[in-house]
């Protein structure tokens, strides 16, 4: 993404505005959770997280992306601040809706999020993404922009300029998420899809995949098997053949290969899906080609 280049007065209300809230709590430079160490910046503004800028929100996205940061509850407990993810009883209904991991680490109780100076609120409901100005339109409910999920939110309120043009068939066209069932002989299904989720200021492109019970020598297996891409504004990623494994007596396995806060121009995902049973010799592999372009 873009870097953004915040006006010398905003920065400078920044600064005055911090010293005055009392409600503001700024981090240490120690690595959250002892794991990794954190590159962007952000504070606690009225039980919201909130970034100064765009890239440090897309940074903290990369950050909790991290395949070696498995334990979201450690980010929590070292900047003390009660997610969507960590309390996600106090509002079961947006927790269901949103059910990813990262967004809802993020995310207040409240879905609330603050980013460069904006309020994001998300109504998972209506699939809305509603923008304040400050928080006196937020106690009032009184949102100065709105969004859908579809939506490339951030672009468009700071209005991010890129020179690709956006294709009509990813941009705008909610394409069937490939799925199926392993029925087997043994009493057990094992589940598969790959997914493309919107949700305005967050997107994620993943494979996933269940099964309906654990096995103690059963293993499963997520590959891309064809050079898959995916790209965005201006950037494009390509991936080579490569395998992702679970560890052995694991009936989830979830691989995330785009997490961003801006959406994906068009992809495509070449994914084969395998479960393996060394008890029973069971073994099925499932090829999935899912494109947007």
């Amino acid at each position: 993404m873009n870097k953004i280049l915040l006006p010398i007065a905003y920065l400078f209300s920044l600064l005055f505005y911090s010293c005055e809230d009392s409600n503001i709590a700024f981090p240490n430079d120690k690595s959250i959770g002892e794991i990794l160490p954190i590159n962007f910046n952000y504070y606690i503004h009225n039980e919201r997280m909130s970034f100064p800028t765009i890239e440090d929100y897309a940074k903290a996205i990369e950050y909790l992306n991290k395949d070696e940061l498995q334990e979201f509850y450690s980010w929590e407990k070292s900047i003390k601040f009660s997610s969507l993810k960590r309390n996600k009883e106090n509002n079961l209904s947006l927790y269901a809706q949103v059910q990813d991991d990262i967004f809802s680490s993020l995310l207040n109780m409240k879905g609330e999020i603050e980013i460069q100076g904006k309020i994001f609120k998300v109504n998972a409901k209506d699939e809305l993404i509603l923008v304040y100005s400050e928080d006196e339109l937020l106690k009032i409910d009184s949102p100065t922009e709105k969004y859908s999920f579809g939506d490339d939110v951030l672009s468009e309120v700071f209005d991010i300029k890129s020179n690709v043009e956006f294709k009509d068939g990813c941009a705008w066209r909610d394409l069937p998420d490939p799925k199926g069932v392993y029925y087997t002989d043994y009493g057990y299904d094992c589940k598969y899809q790959t997914q493309y989720r919107k949700f305005g200021i967050y997107f994620t492109l993943s494979a996933e995949m269940w099964l309906d019970g654990t096995l103690p020598h059963s293993v499963l297996f997520i590959s891309i098997y064809k050079t898959s891409y995916w790209e965005w504004l201006t950037k494009k990623e390509t991936v080579q053949i490569g395998t992702t494994i679970s560890a052995g007596n694991v009936n989830h396995l979830l691989k995330r290969f785009y997490s961003k806060a801006v959406r994906l121009k068009e992809y495509e995902l070449y994914v084969t899906f395998t479960f393996r049973d060394y008890d029973n010799g069971f073994y099925l592999p499932v090829n999935i080609a899912n494109t947007c372009q």
